[in-house]
């Protein structure tokens, strides 16, 4: 005998969760990490070539016979860059991307309340603080995993991330193994 099919207004899972600071920065990382990597390699990349620059210029002053202070200034300006762009600011990048995510996640009122996704036999609804909306599976580009989150990626960027430390993994496993089943691969 079969199964009745759930109808549209029926649902067919129901999660709840908040997402917490930890887990926002995670899946910060995750999405930026190819665009960091690209920022990284240019601005290391532009201060070993101030650093080469700035190394012609002080042996040209040197040994030329009008030495000039300004030239002496502008390698010693040019090599502090390049040193800074080689050394420290992959540190400072990383530092300023932490306090940019924090920022966001304490401004952000749909992290202060816990959300709500509902899933339909055609769409997904969502509840939330900042109000109520639905999407179509079709809108959702991949779910995976990010660690022991799972991740509903609505764009490059953005997208859903339902903790592991708060919903049952088997029921997370129900929502990836519904997505999968609606989504073009």
């Amino acid at each position: 005998m079969q199964r009745p099919t759930p109808d549209k207004k029926e649902p067919l899972l129901q999660v709840q969760f908040q997402v917490s600071l930890a887990d926002f920065y995670a899946f910060n990382q995750h999405v930026t990490a190819g665009l960091i990597k690209k920022s990284k390699k240019k601005v290391t990349t532009f201060g070993i070539l101030e650093v080469v620059m700035a190394i012609v210029f002080m042996v040209t002053n040197l040994v030329t016979k009008d030495q000039n202070a300004f030239f002496m200034i502008l390698s010693v300006s040019m090599l502090a860059m390049g040193l800074f762009s080689i050394f420290f600011y992959p540190l400072f990048f990383e530092r300023q991307m932490a306090k940019a995510v924090k920022k966001n996640y304490q401004q952000n009122d749909y992290f202060k309340e816990p959300v709500q996704l509902t899933f339909y036999r055609d769409a997904v609804s969502e509840r939330s603080c900042v109000g109520e909306g639905s999407l179509q599976y079709s809108e959702i580009k991949d779910a995976y995993w990010l660690g022991e989150n799972l991740i509903l990626s609505l764009s490059e960027t953005g997208g859903y991330i339902l903790p592991g430390d708060q919903i049952e993994r088997a029921t997370l496993e129900q929502v990836k193994s519904l997505i999968d089943g609606h989504i073009k691969k």
